[in-house]
């Protein structure tokens, strides 16, 4: 009984252990070796973790198709160029939180925004600031998402 106990205890342990290990954080920073926050994405996968340290990054149209975490640290700012889209979200369970978003362009064609959530579930966009945008947050045919301040 005692050897089932234990080894009940090690099975556990060691799916937590293999869980935390599969995942990875990738790090963004304007000076470092990965300065582009559409590079990271394409680098991470399901589960990982995105940090972006403080600074400017001029980039839009960034697709996140994995169920990741993007965090900013000290509000990066993200300059969109009043060009195209900001973030797209196409896969559940994203969160975005820590930045600042900025310079969408007004299209009545496109619904262009800072961020858009489309056709996903149980996404979060929290702590965020956003400066001179069209649609701030976009959901199209999304469900259980949270966007909070």
């Amino acid at each position: 009984m005692i050897f089932k106990i234990k080894y009940t205890i090690s099975f556990f342990f060691i799916l937590i252990i293999s869980g935390s290990a599969l995942s990875k954080e990738i790090i963004v920073s304007p000076d470092g070796e990965n300065n582009s926050i559409k590079s990271a994405v394409n680098q991470s996968s399901d589960g990982d973790r995105i940090i972006i340290k403080k600074g400017l990054y001029k980039e839009n149209n960034i697709v996140i198709d994995k169920s990741i975490e993007i965090k900013g640290e000290d509000f990066p700012v993200i300059d969109l160029e009043f060009n195209n889209q900001g973030f797209t979200i196409t896969k559940d369970n994203v969160k975005i939180s820590g930045l600042e978003m900025k310079n969408i362009n007004v299209s009545y064609m496109a619904d262009l925004s800072a961020v858009k959530i489309d056709n996903c579930s149980y996404c979060e966009i929290e702590k965020n600031i956003l400066n001179d945008t069209f649609f701030e947050i976009y959901l199209a045919n999304s469900s259980h998402c949270l966007v909070k301040n």
